[in-house]
């Protein structure tokens, strides 16, 4: 990944300002190369863990993650050109303009293809903090309105990568009683190399999505008011924030006192994130509701709309795929709820409904990208380990590798017709066969052996 940022502008990396392009061929191979070696070495961490093998001690992979984090932060971002759009919006909230109305391309020239004239589809709280980011950034590198992207891209590379060590924090906090826990914490969140490529490098704001839906679940127990605002600001940052809000909702429910005990946690939930979204216009939620519709080519759901467009026109389609999508995820959630094993800590009891729900909407959504799957990684150390853990590796790899080199711009014809069969073909299957497996699977959980050998 780190080579790829210092090749310099290519199919992988934005300019920013930068003269030059690395050969696409050569930024796609490298960038797949980090997405292979990183799954496979994490597949087999995982399973030496297991297996009571040994393995690096969690205080190893705490390091390293924190210093691959470091490193990733401080180089142009990798593996997509998001970031742009990020700037773009915080430029309009740091001038005055609308986020929600304002073109992204006219706020900020730099921004690319698809996002030029795609308004924010993010939350209010995501807004603010892309606003000072940007801020922030002409503070200090003295750019006025006209200022490039280059400085806020760097802000907001800083803060992603500040909330991923803090998050990395956390869980190692959470799971100090067990060695075998920590280090497997570390394993799926601090040093992954596919959260390390889709968060850090790629600046990808679910980051601080995740973070606070960890803080929601591990609250949820002794301070549910607490709780509540980490839901707000979930939701706040990003509509998504909302899946573990659901999960908790329903172990509400069917806990004594139900409207009691939702009422702890919803309210100030409500509060928080009504206020904001309140604030931030009335234009919002527009593309929150234009984005709903979309279904994309990693997805076994774009299939399906395909078939169906041309049989009952794309409109049908589109209400047939979405309805479908949502009844497979609320079905695969409840499977879940069954099958997903206990909690590895105390501060975990609502650990396992959240997950639940997460993790169907991530297999069985019509819309799915490889950063999403942030959401399942924060709250898999909770759980004690299972197959989950692998089937969420799996998935987060084939969506890494299909949405390569990350820009939308022109490639040599060969490269682009491997990387469409890959997009549209083996991701779509594979992806299909991990919902598959995440529906039959057991969920037992797979304790580590008492043998097990962490190397100091």
């Amino acid at each position: 990944m780190a080579t790829t940022a210092l090749l310099g502008p290519s199919a992988a990396v934005v300019p920013l300002g930068r003269s030059g392009t690395a050969d696409p061929w050569l930024v796609t191979a490298l960038c797949l190369a980090a997405v292979v070696l990183g799954a496979a070495g994490l597949l087999a961490g995982l399973a030496r863990l297991r297996r009571g093998l040994p393995v690096p001690s969690a205080g190893r992979l705490f390091a390293g993650g924190l210093l691959a984090t470091a490193l990733l932060a401080g180089l142009a971002p990798v593996g997509s050109a998001d970031v742009l759009s990020y700037a773009a919006y915080g430029r309009a909230v740091a001038t005055g303009a609308d986020a929600y109305t304002a073109s992204p391309a006219r706020v900020l020239p730099e921004v690319e293809a698809p996002w030029r004239q795609t308004p924010s589809d993010y939350g209010p709280l995501a807004t603010a903090e892309q606003g000072f980011a940007d801020v922030v950034a002409r503070a200090v590198g003295g750019g006025g309105a006209r200022a490039g992207a280059r400085g806020t891209v760097a802000a907001l590379a800083v803060l992603g990568g500040l909330a991923f060590a803090a998050v990395a924090a956390g869980l190692d906090r959470l799971t100090r009683h067990d060695a075998a826990a920590r280090t497997r914490a570390h394993l799926l969140w601090t040093a992954n190399p596919l959260l390390l490529l889709q968060l850090v490098a790629g600046v990808h704001l679910d980051v601080l999505v995740a973070g606070a839906s960890l803080a929601a679940v591990v609250l949820a127990g002794r301070r549910p008011a607490s709780a509540g605002l980490a839901l707000g600001a979930a939701v706040t940052l990003k509509v998504t924030g909302g899946l573990a809000a659901i999960g908790l909702g329903v172990q509400r429910l069917l806990r004594p006192h139900p409207a009691r005990e939702l009422a702890r946690l919803a309210v100030p939930a409500l509060a928080l994130a009504g206020v904001a979204y309140a604030l931030a216009g009335p234009h919002v939620l527009d593309q929150i509701h234009e984005a709903s519709r979309f279904t994309s080519a990693g997805s076994p759901w774009r299939a399906v709309r395909s078939a169906l467009s041309a049989v009952a026109g794309a409109g049908t389609a589109r209400a047939v795929v979405g309805a479908a999508a949502l009844l497979v995820t609320a079905a695969l959630a409840v499977r879940l709820a069954r099958t997903l094993p206990g909690p590895s800590s105390p501060l975990g009891d609502g650990a396992r409904a959240a997950l639940a729900v997460t993790l169907a909407w991530l297999f069985a959504a019509g819309y799915q990208l490889a950063w999403y799957d942030a959401l399942g990684f924060v709250l898999l150390p909770l759980l004690a380990a299972s197959a989950y853990d692998r089937l969420l590796v799996v998935h987060c790899a084939v969506l890494s590798a299909a949405y390569l080199p990350g820009r939308v711009v022109p490639l040599p014809g060969a490269l682009q017709t491997s990387l469409d069969v890959l997009r549209a073909g083996i991701c779509p299957a594979v992806v299909l066969g991990v919902l598959v497996l995440a529906a039959v699977a057991t969920g037992r959980p797979v304790a580590s052996a008492p043998e097990t050998i962490v190397t100091p």
